[in-house]
């Protein structure tokens, strides 16, 4: 004699039982329960991709700040790197001490010489001050 294989019906995610059905062909209970958690696997990984496509999604219809795409944001106020630009052709360069355009060759690292005396003259008050 021997044993006829059944059908059974097995729901690929029990928590909605209007999703498509998974039919399988055991012939004992066993095999049955290991068909099941086979599936149930099966249903936690769809789930799981699902999820993370619709994080996804969420990023890319999220708005974007329109300042998010530039590197550097300027610290203090001054001309445009354009400008700059345009009159380092022309032999000038920006001193930010003096808040002014002077002659390139006086102006090293963003200020001229007078300004960076001053920031170290600062700069050593303060060292000091904190001892």
């Amino acid at each position: 004699m021997s044993e006829s294989k059944k059908w059974i019906t097995v729901w690929t995610d029990w928590s909605k039982p209007d999703t498509p059905k998974q039919f399988i062909e055991c012939s004992d209970i066993e095999a049955v329960v290991l068909e099941v958690i086979k599936a149930e696997r099966i249903a936690e990984a769809n789930r799981e991709t699902l999820r993370r496509v619709a994080e996804k999604q969420a990023e890319v219809d999220q708005p974007r700040d329109p300042m998010s795409d530039f590197a550097y944001v300027r610290q203090t106020a001054g001309p445009s790197k354009r400008k700059r630009r345009e009159m380092a052709k022309r032999g000038e360069a920006w001193c930010s001490g003096c808040q002014s355009w002077l002659a390139r060759a006086t102006v090293r690292q963003g200020k001229c010489r007078p300004c960076w005396n001053a920031y170290a003259r600062n700069h050593k008050e303060l060292i000091e001050a904190i001892k």
